[in-house]
């Protein structure tokens, strides 16, 4: 049984096939938007919980910009967010998340505590994205330690977030 759901959401086709999803186009005047209608085959992937996503960024541009692109209805939801490290530490209380961007650098604290904490709660459930714009061989390999699993520089991998994503989210099939 084919299920389809439509979402207008802000132009970004190329995020919306990424994610296994029709595309139609359709702009007025003063209105562009697209219509994302996801491909879905069958009940089990509407049972499926979607991944639960965790954003730990100081700047409030950037942090917007995590949460527009990995919030993908039924399967990617944001459900917390936080600017310092205590912030992020509270929200790991009692949660388990499939996927963390943790920048390094905030406003208090560092990125660094929030790693050590998901890996404490969550084991090697919770796939850990470093995104920062300090992408220096010392932080990576700091960021591994700790226990990230991916270390993206904010100037020129920013575009790779996705593509993490649909790597978890293909594994889960």
């Amino acid at each position: 049984m084919i299920h389809s759901q439509t979402l207008n959401v802000p132009r970004r086709p190329w995020l919306a096939t990424l994610f296994g999803a029709a595309v139609q186009v359709n702009t007025e005047p003063g209105r562009d938007f697209m219509k994302l209608s996801p491909q879905m085959s069958d009940d089990s992937e509407l049972s499926q919980k979607p991944l639960q996503a965790l954003v730990v960024e100081d700047s409030p541009a950037i942090a917007e910009r995590l949460v527009e692109m990995l919030n993908i209805p039924g399967r990617v939801e944001v459900v917390a967010t936080a600017t310092t490290e205590a912030e992020a530490v509270a929200a790991c209380a009692g949660r388990v998340f499939d996927i963390a961007v943790v920048d390094l650098q905030l406003a208090q604290g560092t990125g660094f505590g929030v790693i050590r904490r998901l890996r404490a709660d969550a084991g090697r459930h919770t796939t850990i994205v470093v995104l920062t714009n300090h992408a220096v061989p010392a932080l990576k390999v700091a960021s591994f330690e700790a226990g990230a699993d991916h270390f993206l520089d904010k100037s020129k991998d920013f575009p790779a977030v996705p593509r993490v994503v649909e790597e978890l989210l293909s594994e889960r099939q």
